[in-house]
């Protein structure tokens, strides 16, 4: 293991003994799950060169736009939930389904798939499918062009927090 690996897991395991301090005496069992859960931690958070960047993960930044992120999806989940209860009161059958396709400015997986997961929360949507850098929505009466904002607009903060 390189030196940047362990000083990543020292801190890990010290803030999991930090943790877990104030509310039970240590003990060997806590001590192993905190070992096994820290090293695995480890090997998630590095790459096979060692350990990336340490400003990449403790940026405050990134968990700034982390917590806009949250704000905004549940904004948008609040509009889906006003939307599907307006649609409810005021039916109107149209039983057409489309797929539309957008393009995506984010490199990074797992921002493209908490992008994707986001989208599927929007009222109407069957299914999403990533596509290179392409989002395929399949979707059944809804707005387009709000949607196109909504995704650009996740997708904007997304990008600050993963990129």
């Amino acid at each position: 293991m390189s030196s940047k690996r362990v000083l990543i897991f020292i801190f890990f395991f010290a803030a999991w003994l930090f943790l877990l301090w104030p509310f039970s005496p240590l003990n060997i069992q806590d001590i192993t799950a905190g070992v096994l859960v820290c090293f695995s931690a480890v090997l998630l958070f590095t790459d096979k060169k060692g350990a990336k960047e340490w400003r990449y993960y403790f940026n405050p930044v990134r968990y700034f736009w982390a917590v806009v992120y949250v704000v905004f999806l549940y904004y948008y989940l609040l509009i889906a939930v006003v939307e599907i209860i307006l649609s409810v009161l005021k039916p109107e059958i149209k039983e057409d389904s489309r797929v539309e396709k957008f393009g995506t400015k984010l490199k990074n997986p797992q921002g493209r798939a908490l992008l994707c997961n986001s989208v599927t929360l929007f009222p109407g949507t069957l299914s999403v499918e990533m596509k290179n850098e392409n989002l395929h929505i399949q979707y059944r009466k809804f707005d387009i062009k709000k949607t196109n904002a909504r995704i650009r607009k996740i997708e904007k903060v997304l990008k600050k927090v993963f990129e």
